[in-house]
């Protein structure tokens, strides 16, 4: 009812205003003929259109779609800036875990990758492999630990010099990224981001590792030592012979550690927000506790 109200005065507004403007103005509404002369003039009126009420019906109705399609651009412009800055985008998710996970890898690999990095840190550091501690235990038991000192203390060094060369390789697998994998790796398990980069960068690590690792065994004479200790060891009367290969050995401990300093990197961003370095890291892991699987 007040539509159609209002859709009258409107009607009757626009009558008005356009007969005032005829009145006021009337050179604007007629057409003179050339000077005065013998022959009559002939004035035209121009006639005055009225503007029907269907018309200015249309024409609101019109306003009104438009006015209605203007909020629902707005509202859903709203909408979307909400959920960009309350909730998370996809970018944001894997720009912020990129950021974190090269941050982690970094650290890892510095900490290991300077002189005792391995040797000082009880939980990566490079002992005997296992099939060779009943030589190492043989062997000390006849009063040769100082040769079984040296080759722990040129393994682990060989690994300290490898492991800095995980830096380009974890840079790769974390640029190379898919925004799915970093989603589920954001609401997966403690150490989802670690088991992703065992899966995409472990075998670049074994070969990136294992010639450095070999050369520099070589370098701190571990393989001359190594050697020794099989040869002493199997010159022992009554036991069974062994040689484990010894560089395919420190690679593989040199990856182990490496991959155990990153989860631990990781389970103290997920566990510490106080950690979260940087706005994006402190936005994507605090979603990510919301989301958690």
């Amino acid at each position: 009812m007040k539509k159609i109200v209002f859709l009258g005065v409107a009607s009757f507004l626009i009558l008005h205003l356009q007969a005032q403007r005829i009145i006021k103005n009337p050179i604007n509404s007629i057409k003179k003929s050339s000077p005065p002369s013998t022959n009559s003039s002939t004035i035209q009126i121009k006639p005055v259109t009225e503007v029907s009420p269907s018309a200015t019906k249309t024409t609101s109705n019109n306003s009104e779609v438009m006015n209605l399609d203007g909020v629902i651009t707005r509202v859903g412009s709203a909408i979307s800036s909400a959920k960009d800055g309350n909730n998370m985008t996809e970018s944001k998710a894997s720009e912020g875990l990129k950021a974190a996970l090269k941050a982690g890898t970094d650290i890892a690999s510095n900490n290991l990758g300077t002189v005792d990095g391995f040797l000082g840190n009880a939980a990566v550091k490079i002992l005997f492999p296992p099939e060779a501690k009943k030589v190492e235990s043989t062997l000390r038991s006849i009063g040769m630990n100082k040769v079984c000192d040296d080759v722990v203390v040129s393994v682990n060094r060989a690994a300290e010099t490898a492991v800095i060369e995980a830096k380009p390789i974890f840079t790769a697998a974390i640029t190379n990224m898919s925004i799915q994998d970093a989603i589920g790796i954001l609401t997966g398990g403690q150490n989802s981001a670690t088991e992703y980069l065992k899966k995409s960068s472990g075998q670049a690590l074994v070969q990136k590792f294992q010639p450095i690792i070999k050369s520099n065994l070589e370098k701190s004479n571990a393989t001359k030592y190594w050697g020794d200790v099989m040869s002493a060891y199997n010159n022992v009367p009554f036991v069974q012979k062994v040689n484990p290969d010894l560089t395919q050995f420190v690679t593989q401990k040199a990856i182990d550690g490496i991959f155990m300093m990153v989860a631990q990197e990781e389970l103290k961003i997920r566990q510490n927000p106080s950690l979260r370095v940087g706005s994006i890291i402190q936005d994507v892991f605090g979603w990510a506790d919301k989301n958690k699987k």
